[in-house]
């Protein structure tokens, strides 16, 4: 029996009379092994593209729909503001300003279904690299505006060129990653744009820091509870490539 395929991709079955066992086969054992090869290396390549697309169609799901099906966060209108104590030199009103940004325990946490293992959402970690980039910036100015020389081995390791390379990096990727498009208006007078006074549309943060001081402690180890106001309780741990 052999199968011919037609120009409209049907089928027809003809039918031919049996051969003889003894006549010679009416192809080379070579062509059959090509031919099994390649049939089998279409199967495998047809599996392999279903399960990845599988896993991109679940990956999607979990961490759009249903991520936000789990926080439940609404976008509202928002008007950036400059507030300059977020901006100003470590000290303990600075600190505790920052600190208020993160979640009682520095934001890492596990959840039954968006995060088995314990984990943070990223703009965690992204919030921790610019208040170390903060304190980079006024440890070196200190320095400089005393005439001190410059021990690298003194500094914090948050302020430390490998964690602000690091954190500079990181920050790149993330502008780049989910850029705002928010218009900003030239001002002539100016001759460019401050970025305050424009109106942005942004989640609730104060949701998400609650969402996420709630599930800190589900399934925490028992002493690994930290200090609300320990400033070293809000650092990330992570790896910091030259």
């Amino acid at each position: 029996m052999t199968i011919i395929f037609g120009r409209n991709g049907l089928s027809r079955t003809k039918y031919t009379p049996l051969k003889s066992l003894d006549a010679p086969p009416p192809c080379s054992s070579r062509s059959i092994f090509i031919s099994s090869l390649l049939s089998t290396a279409i199967v495998v390549l047809g599996v392999t593209l279903l399960s990845i697309l599988s896993f991109i169609a679940g990956r999607h799901s979990l961490t759009i729909e249903g991520a936000d099906s789990i926080l439940n966060l609404t976008s509202r209108p928002h008007v950036f503001r400059y507030h300059r104590l977020f901006a100003e030199p470590p000290n303990s009103t600075t600190d505790k300003a920052w600190l208020s940004l993160f979640p009682t325990q520095g934001g890492f946490f596990k959840h039954p279904v968006l995060a088995p293992k314990r984990s943070t959402f990223a703009v965690f970690h992204q919030i921790h690299c610019l208040d170390g980039m903060r304190h980079g910036y006024w440890a070196l100015f200190d320095l400089a505006s005393h005439g001190q020389k410059l021990n690298e081995t003194e500094l914090p390791f948050h302020a430390s060129p490998r964690h602000i390379r690091h954190c500079i990096d990181l920050l790149r990727n993330v502008l780049m990653c989910q850029p705002d498009l928010t218009l900003e208006v030239r001002d002539d007078e100016l001759g460019g744009v401050t970025g305050f006074g424009t109106e942005h549309q942004c989640i609730d943060w104060r949701k998400l820091v609650d969402w996420t001081t709630e599930w800190e402690t589900y399934q925490q180890e028992p002493g690994r509870k930290k200090k609300l106001h320990d400033h070293e309780s809000r650092h990330h741990p992570h790896r910091i490539d030259d």
